[in-house]
Order: structure tokens, then C-alpha cells, then sequence
């Protein structure tokens, strides 16, 4: 099925007027968010909740909660998961306010199969994913400046190669990574 057809469903259940007192699960909807000028399409399996006309991203997770502690590394994970669906989500109803951020974190409570849920504030993860998908660039912009003046007549291949590796070294300078 394509993509864009699939989003723009997600799109028209997701806005579908339900009342704002109404509560509503969305199941596999298909997200969207644009990185370095393309599209990505994202399926989570449960993305939002819509209570009292607000959506709260949903992430279900295996790790379990023990004793009221889960391993902080595996919810910083998923915190970071889920702040990536709160921007698509955000950018899919084109009204950040309407998408909380604070996601509901389902996990197993104890060693039992009983869930337990806790909200995770993932304001800081969003504004990291927003400022690292904000310097993204787009492998193009890096090379226009090298093959403008490449000359690939009379098989000289190594030579253009070998004016791009300045190139890229100072643009990967430039964005903070180190050299290849």
C-alpha cells in the first residue's frame, strides 16, 4: 500500500471529530517526519491516546518495573522513541499543542503479565531531536560545492575523488563529526 496514502488515513482517523471529552486509542497509525529532505514514514503499534481532546504519545514496553524502579537506560530509550512519535504526531495534526509531552509508558509491573503505566516527561528529548534533526543536511548540499568543478571527462574518476575528500572532511568538521 503507499505510504502516502497510508498517512493521509492516519491523518483523517486521527482528526476525525470525536468530541473532546471522548477517549480513543489509535492502532498502527503511519507517521510521518522529514529528515535531511526526505520522508521517513514511522509504525509504531500504539501511538496516542485522545483523552480530553489531547493526544499522549503510548509506548508499550517488555522491561519490567520492579519494585516501582525500571532500568534507566531502557526508559531513556524509550523516551526517545517516543519523542520521535510526538514530533510526527505533532507535525501530522499541524498543531504541536494538540500532543502532550508527556508520554504514558506501559510496562510490566514486578515479574507478572499485570501492566502497570507512568507518564515520562520527554520535554528535554524533544528539543535534542529537534536541534540534531534541525542540523541534518542533505548529502547534496555537502557535494554541490566539490562537483560543481569535477571534471569527469577522459576517465578521471580518482581525481574527482580525490577533491571530494577535502570537501567532506571540512563539511564533517563543520557539523561536529569527526573525519571518516
Amino acid at each position: 500500500e503507499d505510504p502516502d496514502l497510508r498517512h493521509a488515513g492516519s491523518r483523517t482517523a486521527l482528526t476525525a471529530p470525536g468530541g473532546d471529552a471522548e477517549a480513543a486509542l489509535y492502532d498502527h497509525p503511519l507517521l510521518r517526519i522529514r529528515l535531511a529532505g526526505r520522508d521517513v514514514y514511522l509504525e509504531p503499534d500504539l501511538v496516542a491516546l485522545r483523552h480530553h481532546g489531547r493526544y499522549h504519545v503510548v509506548e508499550v514496553k517488555s522491561f519490567p518495573v520492579i519494585d516501582g524502579r525500571a532500568d534507566p537506560a531502557k526508559v531513556a530509550a524509550a523516551a526517545i522513541q517516543a519523542a520521535v512519535y510526538v514530533l510526527a504526531l505533532r507535525d501530522l495534526l499541524g498543531r504541536p499543542d494538540a500532543v502532550s509531552h508527556e508520554i504514558v509508558l506501559v510496562c510490566p509491573q514486578n515479574f507478572s503479565n499485570r501492566p502497570v503505566a507512568v507518564t515520562v516527561d520527554v520535554r528535554r528529548q524533544l528539543t535534542v531531536l529537534a536541534h540534531q534533526i534541525g542540523r541534518l543536511v542533505r548529502v547534496e548540499s555537502i557535494l554541490r560545492p566539490a562537483l560543481r568543478d569535477a571534471d569527469f571527462e577522459g576517465g578521471r574518476r580518482g581525481m574527482v575523488s580525490c577533491m571530494i575528500a577535502p570537501v567532506l572532511a571540512a563539511a564533517l568538521r563543520e557539523f561536529g563529526q569527526p573525519d571518516a
